[in-house]
């Protein structure tokens, strides 16, 4: 099977937040729809594994915005790429709360939803979650980012417990071909092993932190392209 036939599938990116025991989480997703419109629905699938989605399976209410095109890596790869049960993802953004006390970002997004979960539906590695739009508000932001947007233009890679994470990105081993010899000279790039980040240049700095998911220069992988 070649899996590159999902990245023709459109998505948005958002950020799924919740509240509980008076601690903030959130996530980014690439998985919230509408479902219906009277009454307002959206469904949207986290990973079990998600510590977001485990809170919200607690707390029962959320909140959705859409992320838009000026959403910056590190913002990115801080709801992304770290976990709620260790850090503040909110701390250090400009951030609202809803009419639940659900934080939700005010910079980089143009709308809020807030959710009440009626249903959650197992499908294995993840929960879907179907909510009813308690409110919604239209926020100040430029236009929303699209997933072709986020890997095509910025770059980015998608985290392991994603719904469209592929492990490999590309094609079955059938469909492998025998390496040419080499015709252009190689050059040198380091890649995160955690976030998939891509640093061009050799030496990488010592110093150097991902942009992405704030690992050191040690979790970095030296490779030939």
């Amino acid at each position: 099977m070649d899996t590159k036939a999902f990245y023709k599938m459109s998505y948005g990116l958002y950020i799924i937040s919740t509240r509980y025991d008076g601690k903030d989480y959130g996530c980014v997703v690439n998985t919230l729809i509408q479902i219906t419109s009277n009454p307002a629905q959206m469904s949207v699938a986290i990973n079990k594994e998600n510590y977001t989605s485990k809170m919200i399976d607690k707390a029962g209410f959320f909140t959705a915005t859409p992320l838009t095109v000026d959403a910056t890596m590190d913002l990115i790869g801080n709801f992304g790429f770290k976990t709620s049960k260790d850090f503040d993802k909110f701390y250090g953004w400009g951030f609202k709360r809803d009419t639940n006390g659900i934080a939700y970002l005010t910079q980089c997004t143009n709308a809020v939803f807030s959710l009440k979960v009626n249903n959650i539906v197992d499908s294995g590695t993840h929960n879907i979650y179907i909510g009813e739009v308690l409110d919604a508000m239209p926020l100040e932001g430029s236009d929303s980012l699209t997933y072709d947007y986020y890997q095509r233009i910025k770059k980015g890679t998608t985290p392991p417990k994603a719904s469209s994470y592929n492990a490999k990105s590309g094609t079955d081993s059938s469909s492998a071909t025998a390496p040419t010899a080499q015709t252009t000279p190689q050059k040198v790039k380091y890649v995160c092993s955690v976030c998939g980040y891509e640093y061009e240049g050799d030496p990488l700095p010592a110093d150097f932190i991902c942009p992405v998911c704030g690992q050191p220069a040690s979790v970095f992988e030296k490779v030939l392209y």
